[in-house]
């Protein structure tokens, strides 16, 4: 099976045997904008969609947002050439069945492909896009957990695309059938029909024709004969005619895991920990979120997110998770930090304190440093709500180019840059005691260091990456990091930039 849920197919007549560095194994499916093949390189197995009609502007919104979606359980962006020809898109290979070839789950099977699948609805609407054809078909049932895949059709949440229907009939919101604008509710709508499907193997709204499918969609309520007596309230209400009356992605899941409120990387993190779980030796599904629903209190035991005892985490989402427990409590750490993005007088040198401030949710990082960029002499700066209190420019630009130093700064010594760059799609993580090493795409870091990125890398951005070497101590705190930031120079290969940090004195504010 494929990253688009079609069995392998035998290349035909015409097509061809390389795409641009990628070669060509067999077809794995056609749609609307072009035709999907099985892809290698480097050995690895990739899935490389050829565009039918040119980089269009459809074609570049979908890869201009779904680059921004994270990797949680979902199939991660790899490579664009849209001015190649003919254009390609190459997405991760997720060896999986998808969800509408297998029968009904039952227990801890179903949960975890409902967690998975919020989970992935999160990311990819925490992103500002909207799927608009969520359905089993785009669910697979991958070794290690669901996977959703195909943004084929999907389009900035933002954007006013109304009076088209786009999507699966039975999976189709209201909203997509009456011409109303659609937003990331109609993804809940789908994500409630198609848990009734991997609960029964029956659509909640059938028919023998779109027209009668429609009729019910719009008019009758779901049939969720079947559908386990604990998923039930939830299902009901994401299926709900007004989008209004649906929870967002967000709240299904965290009525899946049982948690009142979490910030969204928690969120992300705690719904692919339970996804990527085996299924042998889960506990009683169900047994925490959708209690809630009928308004039993529960204590959910969030600790066991990361390790106990002297065990280092394991895994990104142990690592995350102990991170942000040891944010919660000492989120202020004396630091110091050295690196520059060229050679010469851009080279920054720091130390102070950083804190991690803000919303929960959206955290950034605090500055009092002493910064001695290049050859000019130190400076105090301090850095508050990502503006320089001294000068009051925002650190969203770089202006004249005196927020250089700032930038540098925070883009690559904030606690708040390691934990994002944990949790993103890394193509590569490793663990050695309590070193940890990952490689992620430049076009997936997070807000400070991509403004970092995307002014030095420019259009080179989406073939840049960005590796880290992370140490921290038996407690779980950063002890240093080091960061690499290699971009592409012609035909030299990549030029790298590094980056070294140091932390201690973790404390309270």
């Amino acid at each position: 099976m494929a990253s688009n849920g079609i069995v392998d197919m035998a290349l035909r007549a015409g097509d061809p045997r390389s795409i641009g560095p990628y070669t060509v194994v067999s077809r794995l499916g056609e749609g609307g904008q072009g035709i999907v093949y099985l892809g290698e390189w480097n050995g690895e197995p990739v899935a490389v969609k050829v565009l039918r009609h040119g980089a269009d502007d459809a074609a570049i919104r979908e890869v201009n947002s779904t680059r921004q979606v994270a990797g949680f359980c979902t199939a991660r962006i790899i490579d664009v050439a849209l001015d190649h020809d003919p254009p390609y898109i190459v997405s991760e290979y997720v060896a999986g069945t998808p969800l509408d070839r297998v029968p009904p789950r039952k227990g801890a099977a179903l949960q975890r492909i409902a967690i998975g699948t919020a989970t992935a609805l999160v990311a990819i609407h925490r992103a500002g896009v909207v799927h608009r054809d969520f359905k089993p078909g785009n669910v697979l049932l991958a070794p290690d957990g669901p996977r959703v895949i195909d943004f084929g059709i999907s389009r900035l949440s933002h954007s006013e695309t109304t009076g088209r229907a786009i999507g699966s009939p039975p999976y189709m919101a209201p909203e997509q059938y009456s011409g109303e604008r659609v937003t990331a509710a109609a993804d809940v709508f789908a994500w409630g029909a198609t848990m009734v499907f991997a609960a029964t193997g029956r659509v909640p709204f059938d028919g023998d024709s779109i027209a009668a499918v429609a009729y019910r969609v719009l008019h009758a309520e779901p049939d969720l004969t079947g559908v386990p007596r604990a998923l039930l309230p939830l299902v009901r209400r994401c299926l709900a005619k007004s989008p209004t009356e649906r929870p967002t992605s967000k709240e299904v899941l965290l009525s899946l895991l049982g948690h009142d409120d979490e910030d969204d990387l928690d969120a992300l993190e705690s719904g692919r920990f339970e996804a990527t779980r085996p299924v042998a030796g889960r506990a009683v599904p169900w047994r925490a979120g959708l209690a809630a629903l009928a308004g039993v209190a529960v204590i959910v035991a969030a600790v066991a997110l990361w390790p106990h005892g002297d065990r280092p985490p394991e895994t990104q989402a142990e690592l995350a998770a102990a991170l942000s427990e040891v944010y919660r409590k000492t989120p202020t750490a004396t630091f110091t930090s050295e690196g520059g993005m060229g050679q010469g007088d851009n080279l920054a040198r720091s130390r102070g304190t950083v804190t991690i401030a803000g919303d929960p949710g959206l955290p950034h990082d605090d500055f009092v440093a002493d910064i001695t960029y290049g050859s000019e002499e130190t400076r105090r700066y301090t850095i508050r709500d990502r503006r320089v209190v001294e000068t009051g420019a925002s650190l969203g630009e770089f202006g004249d180019g005196s927020n250089e130093p700032p930038i540098l700064v925070t883009a690559t010594a904030g606690l708040t840059v390691i934990r994002s760059l944990v949790v993103q799609g890394n193509v590569a993580f490793e663990r050695d005691g309590r070193v940890y090493r990952g490689i992620v795409p430049a076009n997936l870091t997070g807000d400070a260091l991509k403004l970092l990125l995307v002014e030095y890398a420019g259009e080179a951005l989406d073939r840049s990456l960005v590796t880290y070497t992370l140490t921290i101590d038996e407690d779980d705190r950063p002890v240093s990091f080091v960061l690499d930031v290699g971009r592409p120079l012609g035909d030299a290969g990549l030029f790298t930039s590094t980056f070294r940090s140091t932390y201690t004195d973790f404390r309270s504010r």
